[in-house]
């Protein structure tokens, strides 16, 4: 899966509006991983892959400035 989610993002580079929806799947699977597994790790102090969960917050954070709003929902 990271390995076609990593080709369908360079191919982003090149045709971003086609590749919009990639994207959004990228902000919601990071957001759900983050919701549902990081925060009750890290809440109950538990151990949990901490660069992989500052990762996903910074690309979280970052996608809806890069995610076409208006297009995506013409």
């Amino acid at each position: 899966m990271w390995g076609a989610i990593f080709l369908l993002s360079v191919l982003g580079l090149f045709f971003p509006q086609k590749m919009q929806a990639v994207l959004v799947f990228q902000l919601i699977y990071k957001s759900t991983w983050l919701l549902f597994a990081a925060l009750p790790a890290l809440l109950l102090h538990q151990p949990f892959p901490k660069g992989m969960a500052l990762f996903f917050v910074v690309w979280v954070i970052g996608l809806p400035f890069v995610i076409d709003w208006k297009w995506l929902f013409d």
